[in-house]
């Protein structure tokens, strides 16, 4: 198997536990925000569950290929985009 640091290890190379920790910080922050965002939006707690494992999944493994975290980033923002147009436009309500 690969062995990679998590966002921890990547976020510590630069040696200060400042850093890591406001990093951690604003990014925990960031993401709760954006996890709440989903919600609102779409009001799907099992999609929103699912994206936001995917993106914690990626956290914990960010040591490998982290320049390609846009790919993911932007494969799920496009997932939320498409969901919120066929849930919007083609579900009838009631």
């Amino acid at each position: 198997g690969i062995k990679t640091p998590g966002l921890i290890g990547f976020l510590y190379f630069t040696g200060s536990k400042f850093f890591l920790a406001i990093s951690i910080f604003l990014i925990t922050f960031v993401f709760i925000f954006f996890e709440k965002f989903i919600y609102r939006i779409l009001i799907n707690p099992i999609f929103c569950c699912l994206i936001m494992q995917v993106i914690a999944y990626r956290f914990a493994h960010f040591g490998y290929l982290p320049i390609q975290s846009y790919l993911l980033f932007g494969s799920i923002i496009l997932t939320i985009i498409i969901h919120y147009i066929f849930s919007r436009f083609f579900v009838k309500k009631n």
